[in-house]
């Protein structure tokens, strides 16, 4: 075990050493750490912002989180004999979700809209 402490010095000491030595000589200059990195994530924030309006409308309506007046349990789940793909006539059968609906996919394809067509004119202008 006493031997341990000596390694540890030696250990530690090398390793203080190497890691300054690499500070200094080999970390100071950044690569590819410039204005492209921001412009980057920029792009992913298009799509996070689509994502979250899907997420945003599958949570308003569904019947579990936001009970409407008159529900019951039964209307949650899939009575026997109904086919499968009736998920959305399901989830979208009321005048509030439907609403929801609507304006999710108005607010994509304005901004779908805005980017093809006009900002495409302009670009050509």
């Amino acid at each position: 075990m006493p031997m341990m402490y000596i390694l540890a010095i030696i250990f530690f000491t090398g390793s203080y050493i190497n890691y300054k030595w690499l500070f200094f000589t080999w970390y100071r200059k950044s690569h590819g750490f410039n204005e492209d990195v921001a412009l980057y994530s920029l792009g992913f924030l298009k799509w996070a912002l689509l994502f979250h309006l899907g997420m945003g409308m599958m949570m308003y309506t569904n019947k579990r989180l936001l009970t409407p007046d008159g529900y019951n349990p039964g209307q949650h789940y899939r009575p026997k004999g109904e086919e499968v793909g009736s998920f959305f006539s399901r989830r979208f059968d009321n005048s509030y979700n439907f609403l929801v609906m609507i304006i999710v996919l108005i607010v994509i394809f304005c901004y779908l809209f805005w980017k093809t067509i006009i900002k495409g004119t302009l670009y050509i202008l």
